[in-house]
């Protein structure tokens, strides 16, 4: 009986020490791949810009910011326009709620 308990003791010793082992690899392993693909995306990052700012300089600077400019404009105002559409049809969901409610 005692063999039995000391062989089940020693199997549970031996799986804590086990998964100890892979978490530690696992925690190396993981870390060591998020580098290289931190490493691998910091680098296209980098030639990315390198190419946009070789692509701006190809092109005539001040038409092409000018143009970005003024996407820029017409995008937030149909952001407000869109906003304040939204303030409107909940302004009236509210006031034909509360209408309705004290009717």
């Amino acid at each position: 009986m005692v063999s039995v308990i000391r062989a089940i003791v020693l199997s549970a010793i031996a799986q804590v020490v086990l998964l100890a082992a892979l978490i530690g690899y696992l925690f190396v392993h993981t870390d060591g791949t998020a580098q290289a693909y931190a490493l691998l995306a910091e680098q296209n990052a980098a030639h990315y810009t390198d190419e946009v700012a070789k692509g701006l300089k190809d092109y005539a600077d001040e038409g092409l910011r000018n143009q970005y400019n003024d996407l820029q404009i017409q995008f937030s105002g149909e952001r407000a326009d869109m906003q304040n559409f939204v303030d409107r049809r909940i302004d009236l969901k509210l006031s034909t709620f509360l209408n309705e409610n004290r009717q």
